[in-house]
């Protein structure tokens, strides 16, 4: 006899949707959701396993499991592994470690980063450890690195807290007759499908439902993407956005030149906040500076030219 998905709940039902259209969901977890999802629309194991590119096994798995957990059946499930290595004394020397400050310790440097502490938990405390160990140690224990910095302790730059204050300052309250904008990009961006929501049975009554349009979901990216080009007013709320099919110098030039016909004219200066991509700091972008010279271009990392000007 086939294996068959059992009738969904409404609740497991709302979750599934969720999954489905949400951004950031784990890659395992979102395949799951797939396979019940299909499954509830009626789809056979092997027609489920050919448009996901999975084993019929692997369906079989998911759908015994969902029959049995429900939704807590897409969570990734526990595996064994080689038991911690580490005592309790170990890993309590390394978290006091880590929170303490390292010239306390004795060290020359003013921050931790994990090869540091990877040296000196063995050359001070005789503790071999490995930088991934130490990360899930923190993880645990509800420590989390700086993505930008990874470090413990005190800032390595002591003028950090008033170049904050002069970079949210020069966001909200830019000087007289100039502003601020903030310009990224997002892409490739491709279309995507969903199910429908638009009542098929306008003569619903209570005994029968109304029932919701069905389409099948396309998860794979069609063939055409885009980028969208943006720019942000911190001061106001103001956006301007511009699409392409690219994201390349040329069309990075257009933007800066759509946005210099967008800022109202009476603006003396302008200062453009953005990362440091390469494109960014081109030579055709220096000179769109000298032929637009209220436009002042800076990356990040040089902020303190916007702050300081010329």
């Amino acid at each position: 006899m086939a294996l068959r998905l059992r009738k969904l709940t409404k609740e497991e039902y709302t979750t599934l949707e969720h999954l489905l259209h949400a951004r950031k969901v784990p890659a395992g977890k979102l395949k799951r959701a797939q396979i019940i999802w299909l499954a509830s629309q009626g789809l056979a194991t092997p027609e489920i396993a050919k448009q996901l590119k999975v084993s019929e096994r692997m369906v079989r798995n998911r759908l015994h499991r969902f029959n049995e957990q429900g939704v807590l059946g897409l969570e990734e499930a526990p595996r064994s592994g080689r038991p911690m290595t580490y005592t309790p004394e170990e890993v309590s020397s390394l978290i006091q470690t880590a929170l303490s400050h390292s010239r306390d310790l004795g060290e020359d440097y003013a921050s931790w980063t994990l090869d540091r502490l990877v040296e000196h938990l063995h050359r001070v405390k005789g503790i071999r450890m490995q930088r991934s160990r130490i990360s899930e140690i923190f993880i645990a224990e509800g420590l989390s690195w700086r993505h930008e910095e990874t470090w413990f302790g005190e800032r390595v730059d002591p003028d950090f807290a008033r170049k904050r204050g002069a970079i949210e300052t020069v966001y909200t309250t830019p000087p007289e007759d100039s502003l601020t904008v903030c310009l990224d990009q997002m892409g490739p961006v491709a279309v995507k499908s969903y199910p429908g929501k638009r009542l098929v049975d306008p003569e619903a009554t209570e005994t029968t439902p109304a029932n919701r349009a069905r389409q099948e979901i396309d998860y794979g990216r069609r063939e055409k993407a885009g980028y969208v080009f943006g720019a942000l007013q911190p001061k106001t709320g103001e956006v301007f956005t511009a699409t392409y099919t690219r994201r390349r110098l040329v069309n990075w030039i257009d933007f800066l030149q759509q946005l210099e016909e967008w800022i109202p004219q009476d603006v003396e200066r302008v200062y453009a906040v953005l990362d440091n991509l390469t494109m960014h700091r081109a030579v055709d972008v220096l000179l769109f500076n000298l032929a637009y010279p209220r436009l002042r271009v800076r990356v990040s990392a040089h902020l303190r030219r916007v702050l300081e000007p010329d």
